[in-house]
C-alpha cells in the first residue's frame, strides 16, 4: 500500500511540473522503491517463516509420488542408487517428444512476433503522410483542434486485440 501511495505522490508531483520526463522526484522515488521492494521480500520470507513455524511445517519435505499419467510406459532399469527396478523414460522416445514441443513452441512465438510487426507496419502506414496513408478524424486539416490522427489509436487497439488473443 505505501509503494502505491507514493507512485501517486511522485505522479502527481509530475503532472505539476507539466509531464516532465525528467522530473527531479524520479530518482527519489527510484531509490525508495528499491529500498520498498528489498524490505517487502524480506518481510514476505519471514512471514513465511512463522506461518511455517505455526504450522509444524518447518522442514517438512513432501515425498513425490509417481504421476499417474507416467505409468503407462513399461520401461523398467535398474537404479544406479538404490540397485532396484524402477521406471524410467528412454531417450529414443523422448527426444521426438522434445522436437515436437520445440516445434509447436517456436511455431507460436514466430506467429505472435509476426503479428507485432504487421501491426506496426500498419501503424506506420497509417501514420505517414497523405495520400498513402494518414487517416484523420474530423475534418482531416491537422491544424484543426477537433481533427486528430487515427493510426496511433488503431495500431494501439490492435495491439491490446493481439495481447487478448
Amino acid at each position: 500500500m505505501s509503494a502505491s501511495f507514493a507512485g501517486f505522490i511522485i505522479w502527481m508531483a509530475i503532472s505539476a511540473d507539466g509531464d516532465d520526463p525528467d522530473s527531479p522526484s524520479i530518482p527519489y522515488f527510484t531509490v525508495f522503491m528499491a529500498i520498498w521492494a528489498t524490505l517487502y521480500l524480506e518481510s514476505w520470507k519471514r512471514t513465511e517463516k512463522k506461518t511455517a513455524c505455526r504450522w509444524g511445517m518447518v522442514d517438512f519435505e513432501q515425498e513425490q509420488q509417481p504421476r499417474p499419467e507416467f505409468d503407462a510406459i513399461s520401461f523398467f532399469r535398474e537404479s544406479p542408487v538404490t540397485g532396484q527396478q524402477e521406471k524410467y523414460f528412454p531417450d529414443e522416445l523422448r527426444y521426438p517428444v522434445l522436437a515436437y514441443s520445440a516445434a509447436i513452441s517456436s511455431t507460436f512465438i514466430i506467429t505472435v512476433a509476426s503479428a507485432i510487426v504487421a501491426i506496426y507496419i500498419f501503424k506506420a502506414f497509417l501514420s505517414d503522410p497523405a495520400p498513402y496513408g494518414k487517416v484523420y478524424f474530423g475534418s482531416g486539416n491537422p491544424d484543426d483542434d477537433s481533427s486528430f490522427a487515427l493510426g496511433s489509436i488503431i495500431g494501439s487497439g490492435m495491439n491490446a486485440v493481439q495481447i487478448m488473443i
